[in-house]
């Protein structure tokens, strides 16, 4: 038992690093493509009309906009205490315009993924081009990935990341759906992190699983299954792919 939490809290901290430098891309990434597509108004993600006009996004738009706006709000109030200075200075040096490249440092990865879900199809269609950029130029082969993957990854990497945040069991745990398993999400990296880094990554985690296997021979094969590997060769496999493509 103690050689299995070991294994889980080592698991945790290296996926907890992984999934903060993809959370760091899509904010990159989400406040380059709205800025650019209304780079003339003033804090453009506080205007509603800047975001899908119907449906469950419209939806959402709403309701993430106030949460925005607190933001701003909270950081204009000289009285109160745990202010960001690097939004305190765009708010007044800058007539409280703060660009969204700046307010994204201030937003979760909860927070980042609400705002992609609740962009038009146009700008979630550019979101999804440079995020197939990135990894062509990473890969150095093109693989197309749409706006319908991004929201996949990044909501399975919301939950694990919540997960690993709350420092809760990670090898075992499938959040909403018994196929969310911790090796799906190994598989999602890789379509939104560079592919050195990458790499490197599945080596960390290859080398997890065999201390593993050394330690606690007689049941790591369960193990294996509950984090989404039906035989040790899947993952071989998937490292050789990666590697190749």
């Amino acid at each position: 038992m103690y050689k299995l939490y070991l294994f889980d809290r080592q698991l945790r901290f290296l996926l907890f690093g992984m999934i903060t430098i993809a959370e760091a891309i899509l904010k990159t990434v989400c406040a380059y493509e709205f800025t650019k597509a209304n780079p003339a108004e003033k804090n453009p993600y506080l205007n509603i009309d800047n975001y899908a006009r119907t449906g469950q996004a419209h939806e959402k738009a709403s309701q993430l906009i106030p949460r925005l706006q607190k933001i701003l709000t909270d950081n204009s109030d000289c009285e109160r205490k745990g202010r960001k200075e690097y939004l305190v200075h765009c708010l007044n040096e800058h007539d409280g315009e703060v660009p969204l490249w700046v307010l994204t440092n201030d937003l979760t990865l909860g927070q980042i993924y609400w705002f992609f879900q609740s962009q038009n199809i146009l700008i979630r269609g550019s979101i999804a081009r440079s995020f197939t950029v990135l990894y062509g130029d990473s890969h150095r082969h093109k693989t197309e990935i749409d706006a319908q993957r991004i929201d996949k990854i990044y909501r399975r990497m919301k939950d694990f990341r919540n997960i690993c945040a709350h420092d809760e069991r990670l090898y075992c745990a499938h959040p909403h759906d018994s196929n969310n398993t911790v090796f799906q999400l190994v598989k999602d990296l890789r379509f939104v992190i560079d592919k050195k880094r990458y790499l490197e990554f599945l080596q960390q985690f290859n080398s997890l699983l065999m201390h593993l296997g050394e330690d606690i021979p007689a049941y790591v094969g369960s193990v294996y299954r509950e984090m989404g590997l039906d035989f040790p060769r899947e993952l071989h496999e998937w490292m050789e792919l990666a590697r190749t493509s």
